[in-house]
């Protein structure tokens, strides 16, 4: 049970969401199928972003921040969270958790600025990469070049030499991301192939992991970034992450290693009775930094939203 906690997260997943679908269905073809209009909400714009992004804040924060998905321009979309506030300094970690379609991706690309800040504040780092910020989705982006490429992206060649980085560094990066076999297997740095068809699912989180490495953020946002990796390389993989002094904001189902978050915010789903309120800031656990609490993260059913695949920049 505790090896295949991974697999039973994944079909109970899949079981929520066929389960939804067919009630929800039956439903519809009853005649049964409502939506609360106790509560009107609010009609978002493009025409009427009225949120503040400041760059250069020295962490992340959102205050009063509603999660907006795109739709037919000049109207926003479904409203997946009325209402988010948080904010975490360097040195801390955030883990945001909750069923498919609830909004945690959203988070990111808000901060990201994919989508608009309709209402509220967000502050971020003005950079991206080393002492800024960097997004790590759950299919990383794998350019067409060199097997040196795809650890150094967006950077080329050229820009790793002028900075002083050497091949030798880079190795000991890919043996962080337990990823040190493969310059030898594939044929060495300047190796070119359609890496997107050579390596496996976990070998491409892990080489998302060594940029990560490479570029030395302060803050890193990791969306299911490791989805695909196995649960002990996984917790490696976030206790090096640490040792480096990056800021981890984890958005999952579940935290499947010892270390818990310095702060952890878990998502419901809107549902038709309570369309428009609150579901950010259900509960949050703190520790310090010698001390774990172990949490039970639980599961909720959710309505049926549409997905929205993650934008690679």
């Amino acid at each position: 049970m505790m090896y295949s906690i991974k697999d039973l997260s994944e079909l109970a997943g899949y079981t929520s969401r066929v389960y939804t679908l067919i009630s929800t269905l039956h439903r519809v073809h009853a005649d049964a199928y409502f939506l609360s209009s106790n509560q009107a909400s609010e009609a978002f714009s493009l025409a009427d972003v009225q949120g503040t992004v400041h760059r250069g804040f020295d962490g992340v924060r959102m205050e009063n921040v509603p999660a907006v998905a795109p739709a037919l321009f000049p109207m926003g979309g479904d409203e997946l969270i009325d209402s988010l506030n948080f904010i975490v300094h360097s040195g801390d970690h955030l883990l945001i958790t909750g069923p498919n379609g609830v909004g945690k991706s959203a988070v990111a690309r808000i901060i990201a600025g994919l989508w608009p800040t309709y209402r509220g504040l967000v502050s971020r780092p003005r950079a991206i990469g080393i002492d800024g910020i960097m997004f790590l989705p759950q299919r990383p982006y794998l350019s067409t070049g060199t097997l040196r490429d795809q650890v150094i992206y967006p950077h080329t060649e050229l820009d790793m030499r002028d900075s002083g980085r050497t091949d030798r560094e880079l190795s000991r990066i890919l043996e962080d991301a337990r990823l040190g076999y493969l310059p030898d297997r594939e044929g060495g740095w300047d190796t070119r192939k359609d890496w997107k068809d050579v390596l496996s699912g976990g070998e491409k989180q892990r080489m998302a992991i060594a940029r990560l490495f490479y570029h030395e953020p302060r803050y890193g946002f990791i969306d299911e970034g490791t989805s695909a990796v196995s649960s002990d390389v996984e917790g490696l993989l976030y206790e090096r992450a640490k040792a480096k002094g990056i800021s981890k904001y984890n958005m999952g189902i579940f935290f499947p290693f010892e270390n818990t978050p310095s702060a952890n915010i878990m998502l419901t789903p809107l549902t038709p009775k309570s369309m428009r309120k609150s579901c950010a800031n259900v509960f949050f656990f703190f520790s310090s930094a010698h001390n774990h609490i172990h949490t039970r993260l639980s599961k909720e059913i959710s309505y049926v939203y549409s997905h929205i695949t993650w934008t690679v920049f």
